[in-house]
């Protein structure tokens, strides 16, 4: 790290600390950067359309009628007619006309709008190179009085036409429930757009509930099918995974159940001394040979799947310590080593019956760090995951190690060094408290973008998976998240403030005053994927006094139930921080009973049945609401 480098971050945590000083003690100061900024202007969430009719633009629709056709290949493939019939669609929905639909065997004409591949493209006309776009990349341009929207042959052309309904017209997919679309007497286009988009990443996954819509998902771009169906007319996924789970599946390759009494030795020898179900022994001849049965029974019984997961069980350690494993593993210098000796053999048969399909496997606590000597297989792909990491700093730029007390970005380094088929595993939720404040806005586009620049291929951002709705900023971070994994470099205050407008109304810009103070803050913070409340982020009570003044200039500028409803979901965040911590309404000296109770009627009002990962909350019958959140569920024995 540089001088100037060092001396930047000692200033901004000595600023960071008198903030939390000043704060503590009430001063009107901590909160002059939020109130008195040009950043919270309503007018930046406002959608931009471009109107200018100064420049050369092809007339689409006009005083209620077009003369355009949309014109589709007569052989065209289930996305593509699917795309025209998108456009279709949208353009009557903005404008109340209704172009036709026709087959590019209909006599060509002047004015048509091409979507996929028809035989209007040529040598003398214009070309599309599909080679350079693969699956999903995508073209919009003008030819002549056409406008040609055209892209690769799985989904290329349906994601053109939504990139021409957002960047040309001003369609906004925000939520599942929530889609913007202008409404135009003219719609018109430049002569001169040009707009081509490729994927940084060929599989993108937001694994949020309320992202598990297949409209919302073609929309903004997510391919990733784990929870979601996207076959037929979505062009079919980014990845299948075959076999009964996609991560975690040692002990269904090899059942304990079936194997342990009788064949202990085919699972880990722990530091405990003793054979364990934790995890399988990786240099066990048999234990290889049934894994490598069952995975080619798992492709056999679904031809479709394109991948298989061969990865260790979740834990930390219980890995095989016997002479055998630790010798490899010293060898290698890392855990990893083992395991991917008995991936890669197991991808190597795959591959004679199998050629296109890849073995995935984890980096991921004790195997993150890559081997000295063994490299994956081509057909082999490595999952990285972020379970270690700080989420209130970059991952390049923390200033601590991670938990494992390295990091990951040299782990990044070194596997894209040896191996091209690199994928991501990345947490953007906190998984104990799905509730509280988790101010992670700061990391989400430097964190893509690093993947980007380090040979990384697919992402998968897991957030909360089990609710729509999770009482802090699902939808937002669902949207913002997939914007990035398109592309890692676009405007994300844009997409913020477009949102956020969109979402929560004009009183958004309070919101966002919340968010940019609550990110700041938790720069004293080191924030991971299960961190409790008080370890994420602090609010005084001034602090927390500013908050409600905000969130209720907010609900006070709503003008729809819905608008309202969704700040106060946003809000219970704050409600949950302060039932946790005994601050505001729901200190000892307040009738807890009573805000208690209320909070868990919301929480009901809004869908949230759990504040955690897996555990569902207890009746209401059944809890004492005198007693903080964290035990209205059933506690681990």
């Amino acid at each position: 790290m540089g001088m100037q480098n060092l001396i930047q971050r000692i200033t901004a945590a000595l600023a960071l600390v008198f903030a939390v000083v000043s704060s503590f003690l009430g001063l009107p100061s901590v909160f002059e950067k939020y109130e008195n900024s040009d950043k919270y202007d309503p007018t930046l969430g406002e959608i931009k359309i471009d109107l200018d009719m100064t420049v050369p633009r092809l007339f689409l629709i006009e005083n209620g009628e077009s003369e355009y056709v949309i014109v589709k290949g007569s052989d065209a493939i289930e996305s593509e007619a699917y795309a025209a019939e998108v456009l279709q669609d949208y353009l009557k929905r903005i404008s109340g006309v209704q172009i036709p639909i026709v087959n590019d065997t209909a006599p060509q004409q002047e004015k048509e709008i091409i979507v996929g591949k028809t035989n209007r493209e040529g040598e003398k006309t214009f070309t599309v190179d599909r080679e350079m776009l693969g699956d999903e990349g995508l073209r919009i341009f003008t030819y002549k009085d056409k406008l040609v929207i055209a892209g690769g042959e799985k989904r290329g052309a349906l994601y053109g036409v939504f990139t021409f309904l957002e960047e040309a017209l001003g369609c906004r997919w925000f939520a599942a429930d929530l889609t913007v679309v202008p409404e135009l007497d003219i719609v018109s286009v430049r002569k001169d757009i040009d707009i081509e988009q490729i994927p940084y990443f060929y599989n993108r996954d937001v694994y949020w509930s309320c992202a598990r819509d297949a409209d919302f998902s073609v929309a903004n771009k997510i391919n990733g099918i784990v929870s979601l169906d996207l076959s037929g007319k979505y062009g079919g996924g980014g990845i299948k995974y075959g076999g009964p789970h996609f991560v975690h599946t040692f002990n269904f390759l090899v059942p304990p159940s079936v194997y342990f009494d009788e064949h202990p030795e085919y699972y880990a020898l722990t530091a405990n001394g003793i054979r364990e179900t934790t995890q399988l022994c990786l240099t066990n001849p048999d234990v290889l040979r049934i894994a490598t049965e069952t995975v080619l029974s798992w492709l056999r019984a679904d031809p479709t799947a394109n991948v298989i997961s061969v990865s260790q069980n979740d834990g930390k350690d219980g890995y095989c310590e016997c002479p055998n494993c630790k010798a490899i593993d010293d060898a290698e210098g890392s855990h990893s080593g083992t395991l991917l000796r008995f991936v890669n053999a197991i991808a190597e048969e795959v591959e004679k019956e199998f050629p296109n399909v890849y073995i995935d496997t984890l980096a991921y606590t004790y195997t993150r760090k890559a081997p000295k000597i063994t490299k994956p297989r081509h057909n082999v792909v490595i999952r990285l995951c972020t379970i270690e990491c700080c989420f209130s700093h970059p991952l390049d730029e923390c200033p601590v190690p991670d938990k494992s007390g390295k990091r990951i970005t040299n782990d990044i380094r070194e596997w894209a060094a040896i191996c091209d088929n690199i994928h991501i595993w990345d947490y953007t939720t906190n998984f104990s408290h799905y509730l509280t404040p988790y101010p992670n806005f700061a990391v989400l586009q430097p964190n893509v973008q690093f993947f980007a620049e380090h040979n990384v291929k697919s992402v998968f951002e897991q957030g909360c998976y089990q609710m729509v709705n999770n009482g802090e900023f699902a939808q937002l971070k669902a949207y913002l998240l997939a914007k990035l994994l398109w592309d890692p470099y676009t405007d994300i205050e844009k997409h913020m403030n477009e949102f956020m407008l969109a979402y929560y109304g004009e009183g958004y810009q309070y919101i966002r005053r919340y968010i940019d103070f609550a990110v700041d803050r938790a720069q004293l913070f080191h924030i991971h994927y299960n961190s409790s409340p008080e370890e994420i982020v602090y609010f005084s009570e001034s602090d927390l006094k500013k908050i409600d003044e905000w969130f209720d200039k907010a609900e006070s500028m709503a003008k729809t139930q819905e608008e309202l409803d969704r700040i106060q979901c946003s809000r219970i965040q704050i409600r949950y921080y302060k039932n946790f911590l005994r601050k505001g309404e729901f200190n000892i000296f307040n009738n807890t009973a009573a805000t208690g109770e209320a909070l868990y009627d919301d929480l009901m009002r809004f869908g949230i049945t759990r504040t955690k990962e897996r555990v569902p909350l207890y009746p209401k019958e059944k809890i004492n609401f005198r007693q903080k959140i964290n035990t209205w569920y059933e506690q681990k024995k």
